[in-house]
């Protein structure tokens, strides 16, 4: 099943889309992470839930309280050298939920950071059981769904992460390079999450990113460094995920600081994974 969350009639509302019957809607005030932890609630939604309307809105399919993980530098060809380590340690971080949008909704360039606006295509693993120091063994039956995502970043800090010649300068340059991380629109997400019992087998999907529809990313998720068993395995040993939080699991090479091309008012980005969807999202000037 796709998962989603739209506006209806001015509430934000989840649900079921259904490829001939459009969205049928669970009702008032259910989240998506009590629809992804519940199957049968699924079922019932998808059987005799309230018709979605053509003016409802489709909004990032989290719900505002989700707790979204970001990984770094989880592929190969897009860590340092100093990053790449055969035994790689984790990188993590969160972006603000102030960030999020849905597939459709521009990216903005910012006023004060424009020159450097990146792209980071990624796939998203959703929680549908609550997880906390949970082994790899265990760690895909903790899962229930698949999303996509775009780790919109402003990269101006990255010659000073590149020239630090001190831990404390190179402290500093990461801190600003996640601080552009986190700008508004930065975070798009979606378009659905689609349940893992539509997935045959997760270790085979590919990963791609466009831009202005000239494949920019391409990579298998068994290309990551840290796969998702041992991911939800390190991460839940400090956190306590819930139905609905994601992991995201990093972006593959190819990204725009690589190729010396980066994001401009009137591009389109799109992330895509075979069964998953299409994220797509129009880059726009600052409405500043």
């Amino acid at each position: 099943m796709h998962l989603v969350r739209v506006t209806h009639a001015d509430a934000p509302r989840v649900g079921v889309h259904l490829d001939e019957d459009g969205i049928r809607l669970a009702a008032l005030g259910t989240t998506m992470g009590q629809l992804l932890g519940d199957p049968g609630l699924r079922a019932v939604v998808a059987t005799d839930g309230e018709p979605g309307t053509p003016g409802d809105r489709l909004l990032p399919p989290v719900d505002p309280t989700a707790v979204v993980v970001n990984i770094g530098t989880n592929y190969h060809d897009h860590a340092l050298p100093a990053q790449d380590a055969q035994r790689p340690a984790l990188t993590w971080f969160i972006k603000s939920p102030r960030s999020w949008i849905a597939a459709g909704e521009g990216i903005r360039v910012p006023p004060q950071w424009p020159d450097r606006v990146d792209y980071e295509g990624e796939l998203g693993v959703v929680f549908s059981s609550e997880c906390h120091r949970v082994g790899e063994a265990e760690a895909w039956s903790h899962l229930g769904g698949l999303t996509l995502l775009n780790d919109v970043s402003a990269r101006d800090a990255w010659p000073e992460l590149t020239a630090a010649t001190t831990p404390a300068e190179e402290r500093a340059a990461w801190n600003r390079m996640m601080l552009g991380k986190q700008l508004p629109t930065f975070g798009p997400i979606g378009p659905s999450i689609v349940t893992l019992d539509e997935i045959s087998d997760p270790g085979a999907l590919v990963l791609h990113t466009r831009l202005n529809g000239d494949i920019v990313q391409q990579a298998p998720m068994s290309r990551m460094k840290i796969g998702v068993a041992q991911l939800v395995s390190q991460l839940s040993e400090f956190f306590h995920f819930h139905p609905g939080d994601v992991i995201s699991t990093g972006t593959p090479g190819g990204v725009g600081q690589a190729r010396g091309r980066y994001l401009r008012a009137g591009d389109e980005v799109s992330v895509e994974v075979d069964g998953v969807g299409v994220l797509s999202n129009p880059v726009v000037p600052s409405a500043d």
